[in-house]
């Protein structure tokens, strides 16, 4: 295990920002997804007038980004987010761009493997080891705001209660 960071290593004010999303914008914080699309009845209006043959236009199709349309994404999606990083872009099975948070760029519109993995990317933005972000990042854990407040003021991550009861599922193992 990389030793657990401190106060001096972390992004406090990332850290900060993504507690005011938790607390003031609970409708994009999602755990369990990287980042997706999240539009509203007017984006979907105006995707409709632009793109009048297609009948539904999937959430992760990366023309959303094209009409304004807000991220809903978990601590790293969001952490990439902020700092400028967009979701890099792959083809599906009818051949359209669909969005990729796996793996992010810091330029928009790049396929995915000119992208950098996320977990990875926003570690170093938010001045964490690899290992606290294994946890920080674990799709079951939903942290308060309260939490990351107490992360970017230097608490630990590996041994708060949320993560102890991932290892103790045996979650809390990974390949890294």
């Amino acid at each position: 295990m990389d030793d657990e960071t401190t106060i001096d290593d972390r992004n406090n004010d990332l850290f900060f920002t993504l507690a005011d999303i938790v607390d003031f914008d609970k409708e994009s914080y999602c755990q369990n997804s990287w980042g997706h699309y999240r539009p509203t009845e007017q984006q979907k209006e105006l995707m409709a007038v632009l793109f009048p043959q297609t009948d539904r236009i999937p959430s992760d199709d990366v023309r959303w980004a094209h009409v304004g349309c807000d991220t809903h994404a978990c601590i790293a999606g969001h952490a990439a987010r902020l700092s400028g990083y967009h979701p890099s872009y792959t083809l599906n099975e009818k051949g359209v761009h669909v969005s990729n948070w796996t793996f992010v760029c810091e330029q928009p519109g790049h396929p995915r493997r000119h992208g950098q993995r996320i977990q990875h990317v926003s570690a170093k933005l938010l001045g964490i080891s690899l290992d606290e972000a294994h946890y920080l990042f674990y799709s079951d854990n939903e942290w308060t705001a309260d939490d990351l407040r107490s992360f970017g003021k230097g608490e630990t991550i590996v041994d708060h209660p949320l993560s102890v009861k991932q290892r103790a599922e045996g979650e809390g193992q990974h390949d890294e």
